[in-house]
């Protein structure tokens, strides 16, 4: 299953290199079917928005996004001067600003 898992990742990426939003829709829902990390849920969210499926991509990042906070691999980041928290999704991301509890 490793082996399938990683062929359908380097098939995902090449997809999205590609612009291949099709493709990479396909390889993602069958990554996501077979274990849904949140590398795959956030491959999936993604893809989903540039192919216009808002409501879906947001479902799936908000997924991915729980899932990472689960791992504890997400920490909220003090930013100086505010009261909100900086939250680092992924190194290819933008950080999105959450309000501190």
């Amino acid at each position: 299953m490793g082996a399938e898992r990683d062929r359908l990742a380097d098939v995902a990426r090449a997809a999205v290199e590609a612009g291949d939003w099709t493709r990479a829709r396909r390889a993602f829902e069958s990554l996501v079917e077979r274990d849904a990390t949140a590398e795959a849920l956030l491959g999936l969210g993604d893809t989903l928005w540039w192919l216009g499926e808002t409501a879906n991509a947001i479902r799936n990042l908000e997924r991915a996004y729980r899932l990472e906070l689960r791992r504890r691999r997400i920490r909220k980041v003090p930013v100086q001067g505010q009261q909100d928290s900086v939250t680092p999704c992924s190194a290819t991301h933008c950080p999105v600003v959450m309000p501190t509890s």
